[in-house]
């Protein structure tokens, strides 16, 4: 009896799908959608308290995206990426000298350094409040989710589950900040068989610069609800100066 109940164990563990084919799925299918619509909030929890922000996405292939994100505490500050195929722009970003209400403007095309929605989404990282993996995911920029399965220094289907009502699975292991760095923490990885994400969460000991308090868990909890190949608002990808 004991015997067979480990068989029926390790079968049922055989049958989770591996790690890599998961987030392969993933990658593919917002790498292969012509639209990609939807909402992402970042929710920061560590002993202190928590805070979360808001983005709203839109994309297009090739060259249309939209991204606004909203800060829910302190300031409530905005930030706001428009791009129509032309042109696009974006907040200054962090560090420079252009004023708090200046907005960049570049042309895109063939013929320009920005030739397409990707490289828009490059070239405003840093002026984004949360440049997240469920972002870099949406874009599906080549280099971007290289750098995001370099952080994933081991990977594990651990178990299948259900989110809010939704089939999953969980992927998790150790995460690094890059490629060949030291691990700094654990995540994971909610996806669907068909690889749509849920949800990504990054756990880690940190100590905050300048303050005088011990070291604490800081949980990242980025929800995911994002749709491929729906309609998407054209309205929104006119460039706002």
């Amino acid at each position: 009896m004991i015997a067979t109940l480990i068989f029926a164990l390790a079968a049922s563990q055989q049958e989770l799908p591996s790690a890599k084919s998961l987030i392969g799925a993933m990658f593919l299918k917002y790498y292969n959608a012509s639209t990609v619509k939807g909402r992402i909030r970042l929710t920061v929890t560590a002993s202190t308290g928590s805070a979360s922000l808001d983005t709203e996405v839109q994309v297009e292939r090739p060259g249309r995206l939209y991204i606004h994100q909203v800060k829910n505490v302190g300031d409530k500050k905005q930030w706001l990426v428009t791009a129509d195929g032309t042109t696009f722009t974006y907040d200054p970003p962090r560090g420079t000298a252009f004023t708090s209400d200046s907005r960049l403007f570049e042309e895109m095309g063939p013929t320009k350094p920005v030739k397409d929605l990707k490289d828009a989404y490059s070239a405003s990282a840093l002026s984004l409040g949360d440049r997240s993996v469920p972002l870099d995911i949406a874009v599906a920029r080549s280099s971007n989710l290289d750098d995001f399965r370099y952080q994933l220094a081991t990977i594990k289907t651990e178990m299948e589950t259900t989110l809010d009502g939704k089939p999953v699975y969980v992927i998790d292991g150790n995460w690094r900040e890059y490629g060949q760095g030291p691990v700094l923490g654990k995540f994971q990885i909610y996806v669907s068989k068909e690889g749509d994400l849920y949800r990504y969460v990054v756990s880690q000991v940190v100590k905050i610069p300048g303050a005088n308090m011990a070291p604490q868990q800081l949980v990242q909890t980025w929800d995911v609800d994002l749709v491929c190949n729906g309609p998407v608002d054209q309205r929104l990808f006119t460039v706002v100066k």
